[in-house]
């Protein structure tokens, strides 16, 4: 625990504002103190950065996951569509030069989801690597369909939001049609190819501002795991 005080913004002195208990997680009692100048409200004393992800570490921190098994979760889920909406409106009111979004506490990335299909570049710090890995997942940047963020392949299932996906019968038939360069996208650039599909992402981005003169890593993540795997088992490869 980290004892402030002074505000961490001004170095003001902080004054007690209020106490209060968790009831979810640890059942610590907490103080909230105050900077008068400012009105910043700050907890003090205040859990280590590194320990901070485990007091939301509970089945019962409903705004951490995507749940919607209760009628307790859908209405949840409603009532956060909403706000959500209220907030984007809120902030395309604001004549802003560079429409640019930092959410501390991002949560599984909803609000920083909206922003970005307004039109806002987006940015979220969040401590629980739970909600974190939603967020990662939801905010993915992706070509074509969703991807998943371990492996980078396209999801299956449409109700996944899937996108292309590449296997056995569909590499034979693009083989079997004479299609190379189709079959090179879906195997690297709409794939696991990162820089090609990043590549790809900037050219519709920056248009002509990609610099055509930097040589890109071609091979796909998934065939340098493989060719990992052979050489731990001593298995020659090229």
């Amino acid at each position: 625990m980290k004892q402030l005080d002074k505000s961490p913004i001004n170095n003001n002195p902080l004054e007690p504002y209020i106490s209060c208990e968790d009831y979810t997680v640890s059942n610590e009692t907490f103080s909230i103190v105050k900077d008068k100048t400012s009105e910043l409200l700050v907890t003090s004393p205040r859990p280590n950065d590194e320990d901070l992800g485990e007091y939301y570490e509970s089945e019962d921190y409903i705004s951490h996951s995507d749940a919607k098994k209760s009628v307790f979760d859908r209405v949840y889920q409603l009532v956060r569509n909403y706000t959500l909406k209220q907030k984007i409106k809120l902030i395309n009111s604001f004549d802003a030069p560079q429409k640019t979004i930092l959410d501390i506490g991002a949560g599984t990335g909803d609000f920083l989801l909206a922003c970005k299909n307004n039109g806002w570049n987006v940015e979220g710090v969040e401590p629980s690597s739970k909600a974190r890995s939603i967020a990662e997942e939801k905010l993915a940047a992706r070509g074509i369909g969703t991807y998943a963020k371990r492996t980078l392949q396209p999801l299956g299932g449409r109700k996944n939001k899937g996108g292309q996906r590449c296997g056995e019968m569909e590499t034979a038939c693009l083989i079997g049609h004479d299609a190379p360069v189709n079959l090179h996208e879906f195997l690297t650039t709409k794939s696991d190819c990162i820089d090609l599909k990043n590549n790809y992402i900037r050219t519709f981005i920056e248009s002509n501002l990609t610099d055509d003169t930097k040589e890109l890593d071609t091979m796909p993540e998934s065939v340098k795991l493989l060719n990992s795997y052979l050489t731990v088992i001593g298995v020659e490869h090229k």
